[in-house]
């Protein structure tokens, strides 16, 4: 196998078809063990269990967490992927559960049901001899199983956010949770952005019902465990962090291919997964991506499965099972794959782009090479910003520190669903309101205007029918309306309204799950899209063309950097979407373009970053369209790079007066414009260094001013008035310059 993997590598070295950019060989890494489990006062049972279990020595980290748990301190584990988070909570947890195995004793929260079901297998190997009741509460739980389970709660209830959002309200839910003691919360770092914000809420709402519970939460590595579990949580954490854990030799490699990454992905597929032999994961970033690899793969009699949010539960369970039993050698996935999921012994990862941040790159590259002697991660790089700032610094990415993770709990969409929720979950009465603050007052007072609550009995609050029905629509995974994809009368998919718009217009060709499927109808009033499955697989594939606009815009905070006023506020986006072009599926190229014969339409509120850029006299109308459109584009590339954000989290717009916007694509804002705007320095000076590490001839090229998400197709961008404008404003005096600044530049 090892010999396999240096003959393919040598291979790529020597090939005319890819570039390697960098190649890095890290070495074997043991842990540090503590030999015994004296000083921990566990019952004594569970010490057995883990000697028979071949348990009897455990990490540092391990160690250090269960001591402090035993301690009734409330934990931040922060351990890379592969290190034994999960013993490091139930191992103390089970413990105390042997002392009082009368009631629900603790809660575990997963971010996704198949984690929890993989978790939950994996805890019964120490709990079957122990008499200790473990539990699964969740959207696939069987309806006489949940009333048995609240009628007859386990020590441990395992479930996830979803679940928990929806069923507070249950009065035998509250009576349990009334007697949870540990309350653990797994991989935190899911909890980021609009999800994270409505985390945050069903956290509060969980505290109305518990008395001084233990919070425990794990993350794979991210930059700030700390301040992010107590943002999250609003409470004090003692943090362990893993030094030393076991780590089997791997091979980083960072490719630039000379023709399509997606035919490079394949070829590597077929390399890796069938004539080396080892189960490959291939990681993409949409579901796009996920699709087009897919299709390709099948049109080059490659066996790939593929593993994607949207596509039905039961196929992507199916997918699971079959790589873990080798009847798959290779999965496509979105990130839907990363989260620690047994999915059997992998050697190879492949990343079709960069991931948005480090340490997903570092967790992904943790789902290999844990059985095996030796594995082999390959990123691949292309013709944008990113990937060209990488190329030229890729040391400085492969020694990357883990990135912050990001809160917004003062999103406005999200903390109306939450307040209403609270309100169905049980009355708010006047000591609740002492406990809100200025901005959960003041959507109090609007909820009350707008219906969705209403005083009861001059003392409690409580939801209206109004109030009822929106809570029955709330998705915590995003804080936008969705969309539902519907083939002959059956729901095959879902999508948040503002990708919808851009993905299931009339004749739009729809992928899913390796079929391919033509829009039929998209009834935006009722957010349905009617689909024909088309059983012969085109080799084409559609994307929209669209424009965006801004009004009413307000102003929440501004600074000034390099003398450019930096704005921070609100306003409402105007989407249309007006035509599609068809593109080939292998040479990218545009086939043919089309009109739609009715635009779709949707707007919504969010959080946005406004400035106006200094123009002086020699930019004349052209110039100015061309610069505020180009540092549009580099302002948005700059960001994904210091924030760690997906390129469909953010949208931008730009005027011909110089006027830009980046906006949080989420309705009701993610949290990431408010990291822009705080990081606003270093977005002019990445932008600048993006133009400057570029050195193609013509003005502008895919690796430094164009968007693959360009609205307006990537026309009117010049790298030359661009580089111009931006050198201007970070080392030139801008009191020279014509400056027009607006707080409120649009009514």
């Amino acid at each position: 196998m090892e010999k396999k993997i240096s003959t393919l590598i040598e291979n790529i070295k020597n090939s005319e078809s890819r570039d390697l950019v960098y190649y890095w060989e890290e070495e074997k890494s043991f842990p540090e063990f503590v030999d015994n489990f004296k000083g921990l006062k566990l019952d004594p049972r569970i010490v057995k269990v883990l000697n028979s279990s071949g348990i009897k020595q455990l990490y540092v980290h391990q160690y250090d967490s269960i001591k402090k748990i035993l301690n009734g301190q409330n934990l931040m584990l922060n351990a890379g992927t592969g290190s034994g988070k999960t013993e490091a909570f139930i191992i103390p947890i089970i413990s105390e559960c042997l002392k009082n195995n009368d009631k629900c004793f603790a809660i575990l929260i997963y971010p996704t049901k198949a984690l929890a079901l993989d978790q939950m297998d994996r805890m019964y190997q120490l709990t079957k001899e122990l008499g200790i009741k473990i539990a699964k509460y969740d959207g696939d739980t069987p309806y006489d199983q949940r009333n048995d389970i609240l009628n007859n709660p386990p020590n441990i209830l395992i479930t996830n956010p979803d679940m928990l959002h929806r069923n507070i309200q249950d009065k035998n839910l509250q009576k349990i949770l009334s007697t949870i003691r540990f309350v653990v919360f797994d991989e935190i770092h899911n909890y980021s952005g609009v999800f994270g914000s409505s985390v945050h809420y069903i956290i509060k709402r969980l505290k109305r019902f518990m008395e001084n519970p233990q919070f425990i939460c794990l993350s794979a590595t991210i930059g700030n465990p700390k301040k992010f579990a107590e943002n999250l949580f609003g409470e004090n954490f003692k943090l362990v962090e893993s030094k030393k854990i076991l780590r089997r030799k791997r091979k980083h490699l960072m490719i630039k291919p000379n023709h399509s990454k997606y035919s490079e992905a394949v070829y590597l597929t077929r390399a890796l997964s069938e004539k080396i032999g080892i189960k490959t994961l291939i990681f993409c970033e949409s579901h796009l991506s996920c699709e087009l690899l897919k299709k390709i793969a099948d049109f080059r009699n490659i066996r790939l499965g593929i593993h994607r949010a949207g596509i039905n539960i039961k196929h992507r369970s199916k997918v699971e099972q079959m790589l873990k039993n080798s009847k798959y050698n290779a999965v496509v996935c979105t990130p839907t794959l990363e989260l620690g999921i047994d999915i059997g012994d992998l050697g190879a990862i492949i990343n079709l782009s960069i991931p948005p941040t480090f340490s997903r790159y570092l967790q992904r590259v943790g789902r290999s090479g844990r059985r095996n002697e030796e594995s082999i991660d390959i990123l691949l790089i292309g013709e944008d910003p990113i990937s060209n700032y990488y190329m030229h610094h890729p040391s400085e990415y492969y020694g990357s520190s883990p990135e912050p993770v990001y809160i917004d709990p003062e999103n406005p969409d999200v903390i109306k669903k939450q307040l209403i929720s609270m309100c169905i979950d049980n009355p708010l009465v006047p000591h609740d309101l002492l406990s809100l603050n200025e901005k959960e007052k003041e959507i109090m007072r609007e909820l009350l205007r707008e219906g969705y609550i209403q005083i009861q009995d001059k003392l409690y609050i409580v939801a209206t029918d109004k109030g009822e029905k929106l809570f029955y629509t709330i998705n915590l995974r995003g804080s936008g309306d969705e969309v539902l994809i519907k083939c002959n009368g059956k729901i095959i998919g879902k999508r948040e309204k503002q990708l919808a718009i851009r993905e299931l217009y009339e004749n739009a060709i729809y992928m899913a799950g390796g079929h391919d499927y033509i829009v039929e109808k998209y009834d935006i009033d009722n957010d349905v899209a009617y689909v024909k499955e088309l059983f012969k697989r085109r080799k084409y594939y559609t994307k929209a063309l669209y424009n965006s606009t801004i009004s009413n815009f307000k102003l929440i905070n501004n600074k000034i950097v390099k003398g450019i006023i930096v704005n921070y506020g609100e306003g409402e986006i105007n989407e249309k979407v007006d035509g599609y072009i068809i593109k080939d599926l292998v040479e990218n190229k545009t086939l043919q373009k089309k009109e739609l014969s009715v635009p779709l339409t949707y707007s919504y509120k969010t959080k946005m970053l406004y400035i106006n850029l200094p123009f002086n006299s020699k930019y004349n109308i052209s110039d100015r369209i061309k610069a505020s459109h180009t540092i549009e584009h580099l302002f948005i590339h700059a960001g994904i790079s210091l924030t760690g954000a997906k390129i469909t989290e953010f949208g931008g717009i730009s005027y011909p007066n110089g006027s830009i916007f980046i906006y949080d694509y989420m309705p009701g804002g993610s949290g990431l414009a408010r990291l822009l705007f705080a990081r606003f320095d270093k977005i002019l000076m990445r932008s600048f260094e993006i133009l400057k590490n570029c050195h193609c001839e013509r003005d502008g090229c895919p690796n430094c001013v164009f968007s693959p998400f360009c609205g307006s197709n990537n026309e009117f961008l010049s790298k030359s008035i661009a580089i111009n404008v931006l050198s201007d404003i970070l080392y030139n005096n801008n009191d020279k310059l014509s400056l027009i600044f607006s707080k409120t530049p649009i009514k």
